[in-house]
């Protein structure tokens, strides 16, 4: 795992070794990075400062987490966990990092046609923060006939979530 700064377009080695580092994602405020890894054997969800990554590392996923995103505000870190449920983790970042609550909100199984760790994070937040968007692999729905919609102008539909 790399950053780039694109002021002086130099790259810094965050992490590294033997183990993969996918689906990152930097707090609202720029000081916490979110990932998942399978540094412990199985594929979870870790959290560390930035961009001193080696000052601390907390894994947030209970058993098992992949596709983590910061909430809009940095108060939350949602996964998908292993059964394909989205999973919210109450999160402090100010002045260190803890994690308290966690709790499923829906199951999502039925909007990804794929196992809950495989590739990129396939789903987003509103701008608000109260709705999710998915990815839906179209071939796979259940009509026998898909449709395509084409969506124009979408930035302006984004300013009025």
């Amino acid at each position: 795992m790399w950053s780039l700064n694109l002021e002086t377009n130099t790259r810094t080695e965050l992490l590294h070794g033997p183990h993969s580092y996918l689906n990152t994602d930097i707090s609202p405020d720029g000081r916490w990075l979110v990932y998942q890894s399978n540094e412990s054997g199985d594929i979870e969800v870790y959290v560390r400062p930035f961009p001193k990554v080696d000052d601390g590392r907390w894994k947030i996923s209970l058993d098992g987490g992949s596709k983590p995103m910061w909430s809009r505000d940095g108060s939350e870190i949602f996964y998908i966990d292993p059964e394909g449920w989205l999973v919210a983790v109450e999160v402090e970042t100010f002045p260190g990092f803890s994690a308290s609550r966690t709790h499923r909100l829906f199951d999502t199984k039925k909007l990804a046609d794929r196992p809950y760790y495989a590739g990129a994070r396939d789903y987003d937040l509103s701008v608000d923060g109260r709705r999710f968007l998915f990815t839906r692999n179209v071939a796979a729905a259940s009509s026998p006939r898909s449709r395509i919609i084409v969506v124009m102008n979408t930035s302006s539909l984004i300013d009025a979530l």
